[in-house]
C-alpha cells in the first residue's frame, strides 16, 4: 500500500484482528463452525511426500536443528545487500506488529550497518506480482552491493515473479532466502475465491458466514489500498501449481544460478492462535498439517534447499510479537545458508 493510511482505518484492521474475529467466532452458531477439530488430531507430517514432491531439492532441517547461534555469518556476509520482501496484508499488520522488526534489530546492532545493509523493499503487499516486481527490480538495480533477498509469504511469490521477468537482474542476486512462502499456494486462497463458499448475498453470508465476513473484510483492506482484490486467485494452489509448471525450466535455471533456501513449517491444531485456528476449521477442515496458512510442501522453492521446521506457525518467524526465539531462528538460518548453500557456490 502506498502513501499513508489513515488512522481510521488502521485502527479499523486492529480491532477486527483483536477483537471482532475472536468475538465473531464464539457468537457463530454451532452450524456455521461444524468442522471438528478432530479431523486435525493424529496427524503426522510426512516427509517423505514433501521430498517426492520437491525432487531435486536437498533437506537441510536436521543441519539446522544441529547448528548453533552464531552471528560471525553476518559479518562473512557484509559484502552484500539484504533486501527484505514482506507478505500479503503486511502493510496493515505493521500497525500492530512489525513484520521483520527482529531481523532489522540484528542488521542493525553490533555496529555492523552500515557495513552489513539492509533494506525492506517498498512493495504494496495488497498488489498483484506483477505490480510489486518493479519494486523489488528497483532495490536490486538500485543497491551499491551484490543483494541478498529475504522474503516472507506472499513477498516470496513476489521474488520469484520479479527474478523470472527480469532475468538480467539475477546475476546481481546472490542469494534467496524465502520464509514460509505461497510457492505453490494456499488451500485458503482456494476458499475464500471458491464462489460455492463465498458470495454477496444475504443467503451466502447466512451459509458460509466465517468465509463471507473473512472475504468481505479482506476485500475491504485492498480497496483502501491500491492492490486488487485478484491477488487472492493468485494465491490458489491451481493457479500456482500452472505458474510453476509453465516456468519449470526458467526456475530450475535459476536455482542452479542462485543459491536459494526455502522454509516452511507446521504447527499441531490445537496449538495454533485463535485465528489461525479458527480459518481452518472453517474453511479448510481436512487440510495436511500446515503453519496455519501454508502447508510445508508447498513453501519449497522447486529445485531449492530447505528446512522444515515443527511446531512453528505462519506468524512466528516475520511478526514481531510472538514469543517465538526469532533471534536465535535468524542467526541459525543465516549461518546455515552460508556455510551450506551459499559458500560452495562463491
Amino acid at each position: 500500500m502506498r502513501g499513508y493510511m489513515g488512522s481510521i482505518q488502521s485502527l479499523a484492521f486492529a480491532f477486527f484482528l483483536l477483537f471482532a474475529t475472536p468475538v465473531l467466532g464464539q457468537a457463530l452458531p454451532v452450524w456455521a463452525l461444524s468442522a471438528s477439530p478432530r479431523v486435525f488430531s493424529d496427524k503426522v507430517l510426512d516427509r517423505k511426500a514433501i521430498q517426492n514432491l520437491n525432487q531435486g531439492s536437498r533437506d537441510l532441517s536436521e543441519d539446522f536443528q544441529n547448528i548453533l547461534e552464531d552471528s560471525k555469518a553476518l559479518h562473512t556476509m557484509k559484502k552484500y545487500k539484504f533486501i527484505l520482501v514482506r507478505g500479503f496484508l503486511a502493510d496493515y499488520f505493521d500497525y500492530i506488529d512489525k513484520n521483520f522488526a527482529t531481523q532489522v534489530e540484528i542488521f542493525s546492532e553490533m555496529g555492523m550497518k552500515p557495513n552489513l545493509d539492509f533494506e525492506v523493499a517498498n512493495t504494496d503487499t495488497e498488489a498483484e506480482s506483477e505490480i510489486n516486481a518493479a519494486d523489488i527490480v528497483k532495490a536490486i538495480r538500485d543497491s551499491q552491493k551484490p543483494v541478498i533477498l529475504v522474503s516472507h509469504s506472499k513477498g516470496s511469490v513476489d521474488v520469484l515473479y520479479a527474478l523470472l521477468t527480469y532475468p538480467e537482474l539475477q546475476n546481481k542476486v546472490k542469494g534467496w532466502i524465502s520464509v514460509q512462502g505461497a510457492i505453490r499456494g494456499t488451500r485458503l486462497a482456494d476458499n475464500l475465491t471458491d464462489p460455492k463458499f463465498v458470495g454477496t448475498s444475504p443467503e451466502d453470508f447466512l451459509k458460509h458466514p466465517f468465509r463471507a465476513v473473512s472475504r468481505w473484510f479482506i476485500d475491504l483492506l485492498i480497496s483502501w489500498s491500491s492492490g486488487d482484490s485478484e491477488v487472492l486467485y493468485s494465491l490458489r494452489t491451481d493457479v500456482r501449481e500452472l505458474f510453476l509448471a509453465e516456468n519449470e525450466e526458467a526456475i530450475r535455471e535459476l536455482v542452479s544460478k542462485i543459491p536459494t533456501l526455502s522454509v516452511g513449517s507446521w504447527q499441531s491444531y490445537g496449538r495454533l492462535n485463535y485465528f489461525l485456528r479458527k480459518q481452518l476449521e472453517v474453511m479448510v477442515p481436512n487440510a495436511p498439517l500446515s503453519d496455519g496458512v501454508i502447508e510445508p510442501m508447498r513453501a519449497v522453492v522447486p529445485g531449492s534447499s530447505y528446512v522444515i521446521l515443527d511446531d512453528v506457525s505462519h506468524i512466528d518467524l516475520v511478526p514481531s510479537r510472538s514469543p517465538y526465539n526469532r533471534r536465535s531462528f535468524t542467526l541459525r538460518l543465516l549461518d546455515l545458508f552460508w556455510k551450506q548453500v551459499a559458500a560452495p557456490t562463491q
